[in-house]
């Protein structure tokens, strides 16, 4: 998805999807469960 591009290659897509919800290291911004 755009989100999953939008942060950048630090994140898998399996990590995000295991976890989630997380922080981007970057810009502190919440994705995930927090939509």
């Amino acid at each position: 998805s755009i989100r999953n591009k939008f942060v950048t290659g630090k994140w898998e897509k399996s990590k995000v999807e295991e976890f989630g919800e997380f922080e981007d290291l970057e810009t502190g911004e919440k994705f995930g469960q927090a939509d």
